[in-house]
Formats: C-alpha cells, structure tokens, sequence
C-alpha cells in the first residue's frame, strides 16, 4: 500500500499541488495548516514605493529600481501596488513559480535564480548579477509577516542587501496564521499516523512545521512521520522539532511526483 501525501500548504497551493497529483494517479490530500491573510503594508513604504515609481517616470534610465517578490503569496498581495509602472523596476522572483505568478500579472523579464543555475532561495537571489553594485539603488523586498522562527532566510536576504547598501524597503504584504484542526479531524490524522503505511507530510516552511505540531502535540508518534519540506533551513528546523525522516524537495507539483514515484 502507497502513502497518501498530505499537502498542508496553504489552500490556493495546496489545491494546485493535490489536483496535479490525483491526476497522475497519486492519492493526495489537501490539509492547509497555514491561512494567508491580505495586510496593508507601513504606510512609509507605499510612500517610499509611490515616489521612486513617480521619479522612474521621469528618468532617462529605464528599470531604474530594483523588486524582489520571495514568493506566490508575495505576488498575489503585493503586485497591486506597483500598480502600471512595474516596467520601471526590474524584478525578480525567489523561484520559477514566483516568476510564472508575476508573467501572468504582465510583469516582463523577471529574473529568478534559475536564470544562472542558483538555488531557489535567498541565497540564490543574492547571486544574481543585478544585485552586484546596488549601493544607493532602490530595492524593495516584498514578502509576508514571519514569526520569528521563521525568519531565516528572509532576514539573510534583508540584511545582505543592507550590506551592499541598497536603499531597501520592505513591503510586508500578507500574514500567514496557524490554522488549528478541530477535534475530529485531528483524531482522524492521528489514527492514520498509527496504520503500518502512514501518511507523508508536505510542510513549506518553518511556520508549516509549529502549525503541524500546534495540531498534533510532539511526542514518538511525531518521530515516525516522514515530511518532505523545500529547503535545507526547514529541514534543519524539523529535525530540531523531533522529526527524524526528512526529505528535502522541491514543492511543485512536478518535483512532488517525482520525488513520490522515487520513494517507492
């Protein structure tokens, strides 16, 4: 009998994931254990993104300041305020589905790490040649509210640009929530954790992690539960919160299948 993959990201993406992977005959389920809510960013940093758009407008140089998207939530909450002179930015995306989110939206020539064989992460982003000589260059970073333990990777980027002495502002777009099961649902997971073939989890960030065990309070059961999360920094968190198999992989649904047909 084949492990059923739980995909607890948030709804939108985990849909995605979970429609892609019953269609190549996998048995999937959505679990969100995260909510993404819309939030207004500072008010200083739609100013400070209004004057720099308005000032591209008069500038000889196209493209003259520089956005940062570090993820499809990103996109989804934060695009609209660049509103019609995205064209006066260059823009890049933490990843290949970031950077497809931004194409739909007509953002044009969006840079990810792709593009020179880098990681899809911040450290990746930070190798790109755009953000070589950035000293007094524009710079907006566009991402969601974290908890602290989940900073990482974002504060890595943030302070790294800091360093080269980027003008960064970061506009802080949308906040991810715990969402906690309620009681019978919970019982149910909990019953298929103990079968002999349980389930496989897919958690996408350090967040996704505390979620999981906000539902499912730690203990042995959590030590005999496979995860598969994007990044080295989450994997690393995991087995810091007590997991012990965990498997690294990328979370498009392509990457998913074919992690999933390799496990069998």
């Amino acid at each position: 009998m084949n492990p059923t993959l739980v995909v607890c990201r948030p709804l939108d993406q985990a849909r995605k994931n979970v429609e892609a992977l019953r269609a190549a005959g996998v048995e999937a389920v959505a679990l969100p254990l995260l909510e993404v809510s819309a939030m207004a960013p500072a008010p200083e940093s739609v100013t400070r993104l209004r004057e720099t758009l308005q000032a591209a407008l008069h500038a000889k140089t196209a493209r003259s300041s520089i956005a940062i998207f570090v993820s499809q939530n990103a996109v989804a909450h934060g695009a609209q305020w660049f509103g019609g002179d995205s064209e006066k930015s260059q823009v890049i995306a933490v990843g290949a589905a970031t950077g497809a989110a931004l194409g739909k939206l007509g953002f044009s020539r969006v840079q990810t790490p792709n593009d020179i064989d880098a990681t899809e992460d911040s450290e990746g982003v930070l190798q790109l040649p755009v953000l070589t000589d950035i000293a007094e260059k524009d710079v907006f970073l566009v991402r969601g509210q974290s908890n602290e333990s989940d900073e990482g990777g974002r504060r890595l980027l943030a302070d790294e640009l800091r360093s080269r002495g980027a003008r960064l502002t970061e506009l802080v777009c949308y906040r991810r929530n715990k969402r906690i099961l309620d009681a019978e649902t919970r019982s149910v997971w909990q019953t298929r954790m103990r079968e002999s073939t349980p389930p496989v989890w897919v958690l996408g960030s350090v967040e996704s992690l505390d979620a999981w065990c906000a539902n499912f309070a730690p203990n042995q059961q959590q030590r005999n539960q496979t995860i598969w999360v994007p990044h080295p920094r989450v994997a690393a968190a995991a087995r810091e919160r007590g997991w012990v198999s965990v498997v690294v992989t990328k979370l498009d649904s392509a990457s998913l299948l074919e992690t999933y047909r390799a496990s069998l």
